[in-house]
């Protein structure tokens, strides 16, 4: 269905540059889009895979949508995306503010860039204490992104001691959390683990 929406919003609107909102309900790496009738909704890989299948490139993908900016979300439509932009925390139930960023589309036009339009989006909600962790990240540091973590994580079940662990448990459990408990802020994690007493090669 997101496949076939895309598909026809190309066809009927062709464009230079598109952005795709999503607004609904959201749960992160338990996906999106939840219908209140099924509850059937959209899981990340089938997120994944609808973006992937589309013909046209989409610039900009944003979430109106409760805790979406997890880096497991962003890795897994960065492929497909050249900016992402999401809340780590709930969203009130209005969602953004579309009148000053549809207004600051019409008053830039043609000019405002898919960055620009990623921006404006984060500028819109600035005020808005109901989104205020909403992000715009640049997609093409994805890959760049996953390999380091990769590699920490790699690293520390391979060489991590008892000691570590430790560390890394009072940095996780230290770390600014959000409406689901499980979800943590991985900058502040990972900025308390190596500022604490752990391996150097950590």
């Amino acid at each position: 269905t997101l496949t076939d929406f895309i598909e026809w919003g190309v066809a009927s609107m062709p464009a230079e540059n598109y952005a795709l909102v999503l607004w609904n309900h959201g749960g992160g790496i338990d996906g999106i889009a939840w219908d209140d009738t099924s509850g059937d909704h959209l899981s990340i890989a089938e997120l994944d895979a609808a973006m992937a299948s589309v013909s046209a490139d989409i610039d900009v993908l944003g979430f109106d949508a409760c805790l979406m900016a997890s880096a497991e979300v962003m890795h897994a439509v960065g492929d497909s995306v050249s900016y992402f932009v999401a809340s780590q925390e709930l969203e009130g139930g209005d969602g953004w503010d579309y009148r000053d960023l549809l207004n600051d589309l019409a008053a830039q036009g043609e000019t405002m860039t898919p960055r620009g339009f990623a921006h404006a989006t984060v500028d819109s909600a600035r005020d808005d204490a109901a989104i205020s962790t909403l992000s715009a990240i640049d997609t093409a540091t994805t890959d760049a992104f996953a390999t380091a973590l990769r590699g920490f994580t790699d690293t520390a079940m391979a060489i991590a001691t008892a000691s570590d662990w430790n560390v890394m448990s009072a940095a996780r459990d230290s770390a600014d959390v959000f409406y689901n408990s499980a979800f943590r802020d991985l900058g502040d994690f990972l900025t308390s683990v190596t500022t604490g007493n752990v391996s150097a090669a950590l």
